[in-house]
């Protein structure tokens, strides 16, 4: 992932996938401009705009289904960060955490 700040909003796409068979996969199950766009520069999130110590108010873009939920970030450590994914009022929601890698 590169993750990058543009007009004071956060946004990240894929940049390289590990397991060299999926290198030229698409995003089959999206629609709209995403509908078979190449994995690799997918832009999978989108307008988060900084709060206190959080960035909300955007959509990640979970590449294996296609669908878009709104999503919020926080910065645990230095190379840690929160990624949670939600439905409403986070009635459905799933966390990762992603790490930094030199």
């Amino acid at each position: 992932m590169e993750i990058f700040e543009k007009d004071n909003k956060i946004y990240a796409k894929i940049n390289t996938l590990l397991e060299k068979e999926n290198l030229d996969k698409t995003c089959k199950k999206c629609s709209g401009k995403n509908k078979n766009k190449p994995l690799i520069g997918l832009m999978i999130i989108n307008g988060l705009a900084k709060n206190n110590n959080e960035w909300k108010g955007g959509k990640i873009l979970d590449s294996e289904t296609g669908k878009d939920y709104k999503c919020y970030l926080s910065l645990i450590s230095k190379n840690k960060l929160k990624v949670r994914g939600f439905i409403g009022f986070s009635i459905i929601e799933r966390t990762q955490y992603w790490y930094k890698v030199n």
